[in-house]
């Protein structure tokens, strides 16, 4: 869990930077969510799974963060209201 934290941090921090580092974190954030579905643990798993989803979200990639719910929620993930209504608000 702590892995995805630090790569939803990441995607954060790249919001906040010019074209050419925002491409750098957003890439460092998914090699992080990447390394972090390395355990059999099904709660973690789908945390990594949503973490990922909302960093996706953040990259404006609205397609992979819905493919990403459904890894969580397969994973047994609940997916928060405000998550999902703000997904929906920007994809209307």
């Amino acid at each position: 869990g702590f892995l995805a934290d630090y790569a939803y941090t990441v995607s954060q921090c790249a919001t906040l930077n010019n074209e050419k580092e925002k491409v750098s974190l957003f890439k460092l954030s998914d090699e992080l969510h990447e390394q972090a579905l390395d355990t059999s643990n099904q709660r973690v798993l789908a945390y990594v799974y949503l973490s990922w989803a909302k960093s996706s979200f953040l990259q404006n990639n609205i397609e992979r963060t819905n493919e990403l719910i459904e890894l969580s929620k397969s994973h047994g993930g609940k997916i928060d209201s405000a998550f999902l209504e703000k997904l929906n608000s920007d994809t209307e």
